[in-house]
């Protein structure tokens, strides 16, 4: 489900809608706004994804900080279209990270499926 950028009213709307009897990955923005630390508050878990650009892993420092604030457990760092994970990323969020590739067809490259199922693995819902 995806969070956007909503906030106020249509944040506590879209929060209300998440089924709590089966697992449910809910995308929102990164970083330290309301429409990022209200989904993250509510979440059992997170997955942190990024790209390599500056900001964006800054903002996914600012999100794994914002998880730790509020208790909730970080399973894994994604970065997308990265032959590598930024050194230092995965040392300053504390959890498992994968780079996924830039391919042309991530769902039936093979280096891609490899590191996806990484992340699924460690991003298993809670039992």
């Amino acid at each position: 489900m995806p969070a956007g950028d909503a906030d106020g009213d249509d944040l506590a709307v879209a929060l209300g809608a998440v089924p709590e009897d089966r697992p449910v990955v809910l995308d929102c923005p990164a970083g330290a706004s309301e429409a990022a630390v209200r989904p993250v508050r509510a979440a059992d878990a997170c997955v942190v994804v990024a790209t390599r650009k500056r900001e964006c892993i800054e903002d996914a420092v600012k999100t794994a900080a914002v998880a730790r604030a509020v208790g909730t457990h970080i399973r894994a760092i994604a970065v997308s279209r990265a032959s590598r994970v930024p050194a230092g990323l995965d040392d300053a969020i504390d959890a498992p990270s994968a780079a996924i590739p830039a391919v042309a067809d991530p769902l039936s490259a093979p280096e891609a499926a490899a590191a996806y199922a990484s992340v699924a693995d460690w991003a298993e819902p809670n039992t």
